[in-house]
């Protein structure tokens, strides 16, 4: 197959192929090809009801896509792409591939339209099917984390503020705490979709064509609900590149928060949890070692994805209007962070899955006696005390504690009066750590009715999305 240039008329000497080599962009942006395919059956359809080419000449370029779309699809079964990588680009492949196949015909392909729209739709169509694959993954993640919660329930562990122990939760309400991070990562997806609901085939280079090219049937056709409004803005736009690669970049730092709280829990200084060995690898030295190697690897590969945020901003803040070569690039930040997300959310749906509990170590931290010192302090402040009084009360009792190690649940009452005479015997419930999450008054926090009943309104929630 030919290897010319679709642009070569204007020059008289042939690309050098150190130039060659270095512009083209057929080696990655061959995963568009079955977008490209899509735009390009767009696009014939278009031509024939515009007059531009003849039925006959439609339905031949038609069948050469099919076939095409058969020998890609071999192609990536193969993991051959020798033929394809030959050419500048994929939409030089598909263009050089029906000329061989029918000659001149294949010449009115690309009438009215550029590579700068092309690629363009291309991409937009081809992250509008990775963000439905992503939504189907998060809500795996999500279902896998109702489990849990729905399994932890009367679990009672410290939260932690700063990385020291803070006050008592159930583990159910941690498990709904990911949950919540992961629902505002699909809302931010499906958001962005509504953005990509418009079609810039049809813009050309930037100017738009003389030609009477019908947009509004391309667009209808690829399932888009209008053309974009302005060419120029059509094909320099990347906003919603760079959505996507912000939108993915907070979802993997939740991944990464997520997977750093496990790799705590379940080493030896917590021992709160463990996972399945067939999750776990081993060392090479040391025969003993379990390592959550796939937690670390899911905390690692964040970076690379903040990373390509970094990149795409970087690489569209110094660009002028309308369309830059430079923006070739984009499409490998943009990969990337799709298959990282897509690779990575499975992994994260069997770890969770795989997670059990150590409750002896769990209950011996949970019942550390200052996890309950605010609730003492709400105590005296529903006894009429001001909270400022309240906070500096506890405050000595935390001294005394810290001198004694005495259990506050071994006090007497006598001995809780000499930091204040409110205290009565009731203070006692308060500082057994069993009642303090069904204490808990205010939406949001862990008591287990709410958490029982947020349960079953997410298991529903999940149902109908």
């Amino acid at each position: 197959m030919t290897t010319q240039k679709l642009w070569a008329g204007r020059f008289q000497n042939p690309l050098e192929e150190i130039i060659d080599n270095f512009t083209r962009s057929s080696s990655f942006d061959r995963k568009l090809w079955r977008y490209d395919l899509q735009g390009s059956c767009a696009h014939v359809l278009m031509l024939e009801q515009q007059g531009l080419l003849t039925h006959h000449e439609a339905e031949q370029l038609l069948q050469g896509i099919s076939f095409l779309h058969k020998e890609l699809t071999r192609c990536e079964t193969d993991n051959d792409w020798k033929e394809v990588e030959r050419q500048e680009d994929i939409h030089s492949y598909v263009e050089f591939k029906l000329k061989e196949m029918f000659g001149p015909v294949a010449d009115k392909l690309h009438t009215g339209r550029s590579r700068n729209d092309q690629v363009a739709v291309d991409t937009v169509l081809y992250l509008r099917d990775q963000l439905r694959l992503m939504d189907w993954r998060l809500r795996d993640v999500q279902r896998a984390l109702i489990k849990l919660a729905d399994r932890d329930i009367a679990i009672t562990i410290p939260a932690y503020t700063h990385l020291q122990r803070a006050q008592l939760v159930s583990l159910a309400h941690y498990w709904l705490a990911l949950y919540e991070m992961f629902q505002r990562d699909r809302l931010r997806l499906k958001d962005l979709e509504k953005r990509l609901q418009l079609s810039p085939l049809g813009s050309g280079a930037v100017a738009g064509s003389t030609l009477p090219i019908d947009r509004k049937f391309t667009a209808k056709v690829l399932g888009f609900r209008a053309p974009t409004a302005n060419s120029i803005d059509t094909v320099g736009d990347r906003d919603w590149l760079l959505e996507f690669l912000g939108n993915g970049a907070i979802l993997m730092t939740h991944v990464s928060r997520l997977c750093e709280d496990l790799i705590l829990w379940c080493s030896s200084e917590f021992n709160f949890i463990q996972l399945e060995d067939s999750l776990c690898t081993g060392s090479s030295l040391m025969p003993h070692k379990k390592n959550p190697d796939a937690l670390e690897l899911m905390r690692g590969k964040t970076a690379g994805v903040v990373g390509n945020l970094m990149s795409a901003l970087t690489l569209m803040k110094g660009l002028p209007s309308g369309y830059s070569r430079d923006m070739q690039e984009d499409k490998l930040f943009l990969f990337q962070t799709a298959e990282t997300l897509l690779g990575v959310l499975p992994v994260l749906e069997r770890v969770i899955q795989g997670v059990s509990v150590n409750r002896e170590d769990v209950n011996a931290a949970a019942a550390d006696p200052l996890l309950v010192a605010t609730d003492i302090a709400e105590y005296l402040v529903s006894n009429g005390v001001a909270f400022r009084e309240a906070h500096a009360v506890v405050g000595r009792m935390v001294q005394e504690y810290l001198k004694t190690r005495k259990p506050w649940r071994e006090w007497t009452v006598e001995a809780f009066q000499a930091y204040h005479p409110v205290f009565r015997e009731s203070v006692f419930e308060i500082v057994n750590p069993d009642s303090s999450l069904r204490r808990k008054k205010t939406l949001g926090s862990p008591n287990p009715d709410f958490i029982r009943q947020k349960i079953k309104e997410l298991d529903e929630e999940l149902q109908e999305s």
